[in-house]
């Protein structure tokens, strides 16, 4: 089957006259083998792959001496959008590049209506459907439209009404939904591509189509980069782990084209390259590997310049990113990042980087993304990140003066935003408890009460026995604090905690207050009959 299709392609190539029926004999080539069930059973993928490349050699053939009748292109239209509903994902794409090489022939003959149609079908798929896996397909192959598809409004009065339809529908298939049973990680990742995708096809075309208007360029470019930037917030999992971690790899990987893509037409602006660079710093701090090195790659790019990484994408213009020389704080980015992307991966290694990106915790604009990350870091379970992002963290703290109250206000704001997110809060309560136990912060705080509020609000009404333990370590720092206010207040906490229906949440609890009371230097009365009593 691959063999007909590639020789279609070079007898093609070649100018070769083929047959008139050609295409019709290949027509009734995939619908034999379907009745006769090659493509179920073992080997069935296999077999549906190589059909939907044989259907793309097919259309790729097609000029003014080759047409296909309606019929045979109705029949492999059919198969293809067929083949997107398939849980491969290499057949998926097969299929996409079946029915992207199908719109590419339809609107090169002047009949853009059935490819029309077919674009507004799958952009109401990847919204509506309830299936994750054709879903998962609509998602993808919308990428693959050619840009004159998306200009092609049903009235004179508005031609961009189709691209705003798709693209809306593309920003919306990137966001988890509310309800976790249809949630599918797969489809977001092909929606953030094929968004980027469509972004990236429309700037290139912007000079050469009259078309494209400056509002049509605005609406897209602010779409994009806004939905890339809310894919990197994509903290959602399953029984598959942190498959949301696939989303934000994918919408990194999508920058530096995207980026270049957009500087071609003047439309990314200073706030935006701000945002991108605070989000990526903030991923160039997580716990997982690749994570921090997909982050350090896009950030070398983004910041050093060069030719545009084109992975996994649809893009056939060479893009170059020009260095995003406009942002804040530019000069410490470009000393503290690697040098190329080739050493990146290197320098991504836990023991380096965060001893090599130290600096950025010195530059007001990226400082509390930055802090949000390392948190995640330095609360995790791997005994060597927590080391080595720990210990960097100690003597940042030492090295910048103003760095301690920044680091306790991105606590209390980190426990205030991620309410009852324990992805979050549970790392950043161990490293509230890390850094007070080290001396890194001091009791007395300012913002203290703050802290030990938000810490209070955390525990209340949680089931999460590690979370609550670790609250009750932090809030027995303050028990011993100067401020009665603060000392209540945690005293209030930890008591509260000694009524916990877990054991071993009492246990904890009324270890650490004992504890703490023991420290206090001249104990009140009450301070005094609490520590006979725990005795």
């Amino acid at each position: 089957v691959l063999s007909i299709g590639e020789m279609l392609l070079v007898s093609q190539r070649a100018k070769t006259k083929l047959e008139d029926d050609c295409f019709e004999r290949v027509a009734d080539l995939v619908q034999s083998m379907e009745r006769e069930k090659m493509y179920k059973g073992k080997g069935g993928e296999l077999m549906r792959g190589a059909t939907c490349r044989l259907i793309e050699c097919v259309f790729l053939c097609c000029d003014e001496s080759h047409q296909i009748d309606s019929k045979a292109t109705d029949a492999f239209v059919h198969f293809a959008e067929e083949s997107l509903q398939c849980c491969s994902a290499d057949v998926q794409d097969t299929a996409s590049d079946a029915i992207a090489a199908f719109t590419e022939t339809n609107y090169a003959s002047g009949e853009s209506h059935r490819a029309h149609d077919l674009l507004l079908r799958h952009a109401e798929i990847v919204v509506n459907d309830l299936v994750g896996v054709v879903r998962r397909g609509s998602a993808l192959v919308l990428g693959g439209f050619p840009v004159t598809s998306l200009l092609v409004a049903k009235s004179s009065e508005d031609k961009s009404a189709t691209l705003r339809a798709v693209v809306t529908a593309l920003s919306a298939a990137t966001k988890p939904e509310e309800h976790v049973e249809v949630r599918d990680a797969e489809t977001r990742v092909n929606a953030t591509i094929s968004l980027s995708e469509l972004s990236v096809k429309l700037m290139c075309a912007a000079s050469e189509c009259h078309d494209i208007d400056d509002d049509d360029i605005a609406f897209v470019s602010d779409t994009a980069i806004a939905t890339l930037l809310g894919c990197l917030c994509d903290y959602s999992v399953d029984n598959r782990g942190d498959v949301g971690s696939w989303v934000r790899e994918s919408a990194m990987k999508c920058f530096p084209v995207l980026v270049a893509a957009l500087q071609t037409r003047n439309a990314l602006t200073a706030d935006q390259s701000q945002n991108i660079m605070a989000a990526l710093l903030k991923q160039a701090f997580e716990k997982i590997d690749r994570i921090r090195c997909q982050a350090l790659v896009t950030l070398v790019q983004l910041v050093r310049g060069g030719d545009a990484i084109r992975v996994g994408m649809r893009v056939q213009a060479k893009l170059t990113v020009h260095a995003l020389s406009g942002v804040p704080d530019y000069d410490v980015l470009q000393c503290c990042l690697p040098a190329t992307v080739e050493t990146a991966p290197d320098a991504s290694h836990v023991s380096t980087i965060f001893a090599t990106l130290t600096p950025v915790l010195g530059a007001e604009a990226y400082v509390n993304a930055a802090l949000s990350g390392w948190f995640l870091s330095c609360g995790s379970v791997g005994d060597s990140l927590v080391r080595f992002s720990t210990d960097a963290l100690l003597r940042a703290i030492k090295e910048f003066q103003d760095l301690p109250d920044i680091v306790v206000a991105s606590i209390i704001q980190g426990l205030c935003e991620n309410k009852h997110v324990d992805r979050v809060t549970v790392p950043t309560l161990r490293v509230c408890d890390a850094l007070i136990s080290h001396g890194a912060l001091d009791q007395a705080h300012t913002h203290a009460i703050q802290l030990v509020e938000a810490i209070r609000c955390e525990c209340f009404s949680s089931r999460d026995i590690s979370k609550l333990v670790t609250g009750s370590a932090c809030l027995a720092h303050f028990v011993g604090a100067a401020d009665s206010v603060v000392h209540e207040s945690a005293s209030m906490g930890l008591l509260a905690l000694m009524a916990n229906r877990f054991p071993r949440v009492r246990c904890a609890a009324a270890e650490h207050l004992y504890i703490a009371l023991l420290a206090v230097a001249e104990p009140s009365r009450e301070t005094a009959n609490a520590t006979e009593t725990l005795s």
